[in-house]
């Protein structure tokens, strides 16, 4: 059964963060710049895995990895809003600077959480498209893909649920907790988000290529939550947005096959 044990306000916050899933991936600005630093594809598995065994390992590290998300959050949101996130103008400053006001309102209420994801998700905007930018694509994917494999094997062994559990715990006295975001009931931690800004960068190389993946990912995140989120512990936010991103890939291979075999015909048919 569906969502199994899953009263309706459960089932709307999960709606409601792959709803923010799918637009932290509908919002990265293309671009053609050459890349110049491909090492970079190590960084998003590395960075993921790193942080969820310390956190795992040295809860303590809590209150380090949530203050230095209360300081870099708002300033990569400020930069997604101001320059690398669809429609980026300075404007857009003043709304950056409402949504740190609503944060401080606390995860208890809806304006809080509501200014904290969105502050998070433009953050991962920032370093979706940054990451994107300098270390190029088709590296990054290889590292995406092994950032949600690794996901799968911490998820399965316990990491994740202790990471999550060590920064609910984290002291930051009256500061926002910027670290992971929620939305009613449900959670997403960082990671999540910073994977949709790297896949929605990758995506916005082809035309319409963004709002493809942005809907399959809401798509899948709803499939995989009404499988697993009635389980009671977390489960692997990254691989539905992965899956997006590699299933656009494969329907594009085989239109442009396609497309070159029609072609092909015609040419037999004309000569």
């Amino acid at each position: 059964m569906l969502f199994q044990g899953l009263s309706a306000l459960d089932v709307s916050s999960c709606a409601g963060l792959a709803v923010v899933q799918g637009l932290t991936v509908a919002l990265p600005r293309a671009t053609t710049v050459r890349p110049c630093a491909r090492w970079l594809w190590l960084a998003p598995p590395t960075l993921f895995a790193a942080a969820v065994l310390l956190l795992a390992w040295r809860p303590e590290a809590a209150d380090l990895v949530t203050g230095l998300a209360v300081v870099a959050v708002p300033a990569l949101a400020l930069l997604a809003a101001t320059r690398l996130a669809r429609g980026a103008r300075p404007e857009w400053a003043a709304v950056v600077g409402v949504l740190v006001l609503a944060s401080f309102a606390g995860p208890e209420s809806f304006a809080g959480q509501l200014g904290t994801t969105l502050l998070c998700a433009l953050s991962a905007v920032a370093l979706g498209a940054a990451l994107v930018r300098l270390g190029g694509t088709r590296r990054v994917v290889i590292g995406i893909t092994a950032l949600a494999i690794a996901d799968v094997v911490l998820v399965a062994d316990g990491r994740v649920e202790e990471a999550a559990a060590a920064l609910s715990q984290a002291q930051v006295g009256a500061l926002p907790e910027l670290s992971h975001v929620a939305l009613g009931t449900f959670t997403l931690g960082y990671g999540d988000l910073f994977v949709a800004g790297i896949v929605g960068a990758i995506a916005s190389a082809r035309p319409r290529g963004q709002l493809r993946v942005a809907g399959l990912t809401v798509a899948l995140m709803l499939v995989e939550g009404a499988l697993l989120a009635g389980g009671g512990g977390p489960y692997p936010a990254t691989v539905p947005v992965v899956a997006a991103l590699l299933l656009d890939e494969l329907a594009w291979r085989v239109r442009r096959r396609r497309g070159a075999a029609e072609a092909a015909a015609q040419r037999c048919m004309a000569a």
